[in-house]
C-alpha cells in the first residue's frame, strides 16, 4: 500500500485516498462515512465483504480502515441517508462519466484555468507511467528469475530419450 495520501474534496469535505501495490484506489472509510452522514463508521462496514475493507496505518493516527473501489460503491449506492444523494449523483453523473469518456477523472473548478487542468492531467499521466514502468519492472525480474527454469524445460523437452 502506498503511504502517499491524495485527498479529492466534494463540496468541501475531504476524501483521502491510497494506492495499493497493484495501483488500485483505496479511500479512508471514516471520509466515505462522514460524507454520507452515517456516524458508526464500523457498522456501515459490516455490509462489506471481506475483500472489499481491510486496514491500514497512517502513521500517528495509527490503524483505519480502508474500503476498496467496490466497497465505496456498495456504501454509496447502498445509502439511503438523504446526505448520500447528492454524493451518488456526483459519482454517477460526474465521476463515472468523465472515467468512461476519458479514462480518468481530474477534479476541476469553475475558475481552474486550461492550464490548470492540463497541469493536473500531465501529473495524473506521469503517475500512472510511472506505476507501469514498476509494473514493467516486477514482470522483468519475475522473467530474469524464471528464464533458467525456462530454459532447462525446453532442454528436458527437446531430448530424446534420456
Amino acid at each position: 500500500m502506498s503511504t502517499e495520501i491524495q485527498q479529492f474534496y466534494f463540496n468541501g469535505a475531504a476524501l483521502r485516498t491510497l494506492t495499493d501495490k497493484t495501483g488500485e484506489p483505496w479511500f479512508v472509510a471514516k471520509d466515505v462515512c462522514d460524507i454520507l452522514g452515517h456516524s458508526n463508521v464500523s457498522m456501515a462496514l459490516d455490509r462489506l465483504d471481506d475483500d472489499e475493507r481491510s486496514k491500514f496505518n497512517l502513521g500517528r493516527q495509527g490503524e483505519t480502515n480502508i474500503v476498496n473501489e467496490a466497497g465505496l460503491y456498495v456504501l454509496v449506492l447502498g445509502s439511503r441517508k438523504p446526505e448520500a444523494h447528492e454524493f451518488k449523483r456526483w459519482v454517477t453523473h460526474e465521476v463515472l462519466p468523465q472515467i468512461r469518456r476519458t479514462g480518468g477523472y481530474i477534479h476541476t473548478t469553475d475558475t481552474d484555468s486550461e492550464e490548470d487542468i492540463l497541469a493536473k492531467a500531465v501529473l495524473v499521466a506521469q503517475k500512472t507511467i510511472e506505476h507501469k514502468n514498476r509494473q514493467i519492472a516486477e514482470k522483468d525480474a519475475q522473467i530474469k528469475v524464471l528464464e533458467p527454469k525456462a530454459l532447462f524445460a525446453d532442454a528436458v523437452a527437446a531430448s530424446d530419450g534420456t
